[in-house]
């Protein structure tokens, strides 16, 4: 955790910014259509 702390040197904002740039990949990533990957399966387990 001391990565994130103070000692990293990364203001707030920059770090706000960092995890915003970052919440938009993973949103595209999980909104990504499926179907046109060609994914043999799909494998689901409960």
């Amino acid at each position: 955790m001391a990565a994130l702390g103070v000692q990293s040197g990364l203001s707030r904002s920059q770090f706000s910014r960092i995890c915003s740039d970052i919440d938009v990949q993973v949103q595209t990533f999980l909104n990504r259509p499926l179907e046109e990957a060609g994914y043999a399966y799909v494998y689901l387990d409960a």
